[in-house]
């Protein structure tokens, strides 16, 4: 026959955190909320020594282990021009749930292309760059001012509704 256990598990419900006993009683404490997402810092002389080591093709290198996309700088200014390859291979369209825009929906995207090689996706919804809203073109352009001299950039896109992080550092 099994004797109850007195040790405490853990059961997690967002902010609220309950012990219980199999006694049966229950202590509830409050969680500590969750940090916001922040871009690793740029330690320039480990970055270019990271990207010194690394096998460029076109500009891009992609690790998959670790989740990241290193992208040369001249590659970042070809793809920002206007009029580039970008603009003419690609469909930006603004999305709007409940009378409001949510962000931006790509279409257009194929894996051959360079937004494919990146790890965006035809259908994709881009919501935010560094945690910085993109959902109407004059947020964009605030975001694009911002991000100018950032090294690091966290990309949120919803793929067939399922949030994913997209992680890209310049060399």
């Amino acid at each position: 026959m099994c004797r109850p256990s007195t040790k405490p598990r853990l059961a997690h419900s967002s902010r609220l955190d309950a012990v219980s006993f199999l006694g049966g009683s229950t202590a509830a404490a409050l969680a500590p909320a969750p940090a916001p997402v922040e871009p690793p810092r740029n330690d320039t002389a480990s970055s270019r020594l990271e990207c010194a080591s690394l096998g460029f093709v076109d500009g891009l290198h992609t690790d998959r282990f670790r989740g990241i996309t290193y992208i040369d700088r001249a590659t970042v200014d070809r793809l920002i021009e206007p009029h580039n390859a970008l603009t003419r291979s690609s469909r930006l369209v603004p999305e709007q749930s409940h009378g409001r825009t949510v962000g931006v929906r790509l279409f257009g995207i194929r894996p051959d292309t360079i937004l494919g090689r990146l790890g965006f996706a035809n259908g994709d919804l881009l919501r935010t760059i560094n945690g910085l809203d993109v959902a109407s073109p004059e947020r964009t352009l605030e975001a694009y001012a911002k991000l100018r001299e950032a090294s690091v950039f966290l990309v949120l896109v919803e793929r067939q509704g399922v949030p994913r992080l997209l992680e890209f550092r310049l060399c």
